[in-house]
């Protein structure tokens, strides 16, 4: 039953309790045995034939419950109670449907009148259940800051139920409840019995599309979003749905012409610029996509997601200064925005900004403590900058929880080598060998500490050699700190011989500090002994920010520890 319905219906009550007045209203009134509460529900009838501002209705309220509660003969009460009732769903109605929609939801008066509109029309349903539309803006209203969603659920299934055969309203009530039913399979069916009522709505259809696209049935969910703008063309934002079903299935040329078509309908919307960039991203087609976020950033200068992913598409360009200074601006907006600190300390390392990509990965995991991926990062960025002892603080955290790790290990170990640890080194280099064996930097420094420790119960020459071996094949015996680490081996075995060949191609392919010290290793093995090390590193200030590069934060020893 709609609200026209319901109004004709009290009109119509009051227009017979009215008439009923006029005919017998004189003798009643005259009568000694007149009930005391008479007086108000005669004054409460008259006022309701011309009551329609809240006022008014709040009035024929007060009168109704004034009269039952002086007193009424029993067929005046359920009259009254009858007439109560009515006012009551009509004044919710209108809270809900006319006034409450343009109070702010934080203005003062917002919370007391949505409270008062609950109670008109629960009092009112509690007489008249049967109240369809009543019970679908009361659901509404629960819906609202200060409802209850159970409440709302309780209400839009008394909508449904009580729909009868007005299918607009039934359709109307359907869709509310799709919107809070959390089940795909009931929510589907809510919106397919909503078509059925409705086929010539498109909302359900587009509803419905969305839903089935969710689902991965891209066919169905185009077919539906197809019907939808077969009865509404120039719906903007069924193009726009269409268009993020299309990109989703990697159809970018056909969901590229459906935001033109969104462009179209609403020239100054910015959505379907950014939606177009994301798919030019998507394409590699970096220059395209830049256009069409210069546009959105130009006329919404602080669009937060176009910022952000301008700058993702500048650092895919390697205009990095520029992105950081999109992503600094969007800070600017949002300080707390994880998205946007996980990309500035990604554009810090690039820049070789190594200490502040550090202070912004420490804020980040302030606002996400949970993340060990985090704390992983963190440790890894802390060994580069060179403060190996906090490095090792942190990775061993991480590594509480994840401890076959290797990544974590390598970087434990080689933050170890940095204080002279190797014994603790090497521990970590043995966790992580099954699954880092292909990874030449790591098995090039793990030969290193087997063949130059001090440490004698730690060195290992033949499989220093091994190791050092297998990490000059995968380097294809090109990088000069896998030729030295190769040599130091042959030297640790006695092998001066072979020594000197390996570290001599060494200091060929050697420059600056490499080359010499390289060449130091080389006058040990002329000497006919073999080169030992042991590193001692204190930890670089907080203050400090070496100009480390972001290979030396993957690779962290990537020649042989100094």
């Amino acid at each position: 039953m709609n609200g026209k319905s319901i109004n004709q219906k009290f009109n119509l009550t009051v227009a017979l309790a009215v008439a009923f007045f006029l005919c017998f209203g004189t003798g009643a009134a005259s009568s000694a045995l007149q009930s005391p509460g008479q007086q108000d529900l005669d004054q409460a009838v008259m006022l309701k034939v011309q009551a329609r501002t809240f006022a008014q209705l709040a009035e024929v309220i007060r009168l109704c419950e004034s009269a039952l509660k002086k007193g009424l003969e029993p067929k005046d009460a359920e009259f009254a109670k009858q007439l109560l009732a009515g006012t009551r769903i009509q004044r919710g109605l209108q809270l809900a449907r006319e006034i409450l929609p343009l109070i702010p939801t934080n203005h003062p008066d917002f919370a007391k009148l949505r409270e008062i509109a609950v109670t008109d029309l629960s009092k009112g349903l509690e007489h008249d259940p049967g109240i369809a539309v009543a019970w679908l803006a009361l659901a509404r209203l629960e819906l609202l800051p200060g409802g209850s969603e159970p409440n709302a659920r309780r209400a839009v299934d008394q909508a449904v139920a009580h729909a009868g055969d007005n299918s607009s309203l039934r359709a109307e009530a359907l869709l509310v409840r799709a919107a809070l039913e959390r089940d795909s399979a009931r929510r589907l069916e809510d919106l397919t019995a909503a078509i059925e009522a409705k086929p010539d709505d498109p909302v359900p259809y587009r509803l419905r599309g969305a839903l089935l696209a969710d689902l991965g049935r891209v066919d169905e969910a185009l077919a539906d979003l197809n019907q939808a703008l077969q009865l509404e063309p120039d719906d903007a934002l069924t193009w726009q749905v269409k268009g993020m079903i299309l990109a989703k299935a990697q159809r970018y040329e056909e969901a590229l012409a459906c935001f033109e078509k969104v462009r179209e309908l609403a020239p100054s919307a910015t959505a379907p610029l950014l939606e177009q960039a994301r798919i030019l991203g998507l394409q590699t087609k970096f220059e395209e996509a830049l256009q069409r976020l210069n546009e959105v950033v130009e006329s919404d200068p602080e669009n937060i997601a176009a910022l952000l992913l301008r700058a993702s598409v500048m650092a895919e360009l390697k205009r990095d200064a520029e992105a950081l200074q999109d992503v600094d601006r969007a800070l600017s907006l949002d300080p707390n925005l994880s998205l946007a600190l996980r990309l500035r300390v990604s554009l810090l390392v690039r820049l070789e900004k190594l200490g502040e990509a550090a202070r912004t990965l420490a804020r980040l995991r302030e606002l996400e403590p949970e993340d060990a991926n985090l704390l992983l990062q963190q440790g890894i960025l802390e060994a580069g900058l060179g403060r190996p002892r906090k490095a090792i603080a942190l990775l061993t955290q991480y590594l509480e929880t994840h401890p076959e790790d290797s990544l974590a290990l390598i970087a434990r170990g080689n933050s170890f080598i940095s204080i002279g640890k190797h014994a603790e080194a090497l521990a970590d280099f043995e966790k992580a060998l099954p699954l880092a064996g292909h990874d030449a930097t790591f098995l090039n420094n793990f030969a290193w500490i087997l063949c130059t420790s001090p440490d004698d119960h730690l060195r290992d020459g033949r499989r220093a050699l091994e190791l050092a071996q297998k990490a000059c094949e995968l380097l294809e015996f090109k990088a000069a700190f896998a030729l030295s680490t190769l040599a130091a081996a042959y030297a640790e075995l006695g092998d001066f011989q072979k020594a000197m060949e390996w570290v001599q191609k060494a200091v060929e392919l050697a420059e600056g500090e490499e080359k010499e010290h390289i060449q130091k290793e080389l006058e040990c093995y002329r000497q006919g002994k073999p080169f030992r090390e042991r590193q001692e590193k204190p930890d670089a200030p907080e203050e400090e920010l070496p100009t480390n590069s972001s290979d030396e934060i993957v690779e962290l020893n990537s020649s042989p520890p100094e």
